[in-house]
């Protein structure tokens, strides 16, 4: 299981290598197309369009488009 650090749990701001590990143990699964059975929550990669997306009930949001 990766290990993400928090500001919480330090005590004082993040390095900019604790945000890059962060961003680095996050990595989401990365397919041609959305899964045919997300849960809720879900997160991928989508390798034709080149962005991240997350299943929210039941949509695909393009995560940075908000």
């Amino acid at each position: 299981m990766a290990t993400i650090t928090t500001r919480s749990g330090k005590g004082s701001a993040l390095t900019h290598t604790e945000m890059d590990n962060n961003f680095t143990n996050l990595i989401a699964p990365s397919y041609s197309s959305a899964p045919s059975s997300p849960s809720n929550g879900e997160m991928y990669y989508n390798t034709t369009s080149n962005k991240p997306y997350i299943r929210i009930g039941s949509t695909w949001y393009e995560l940075g488009a908000w």
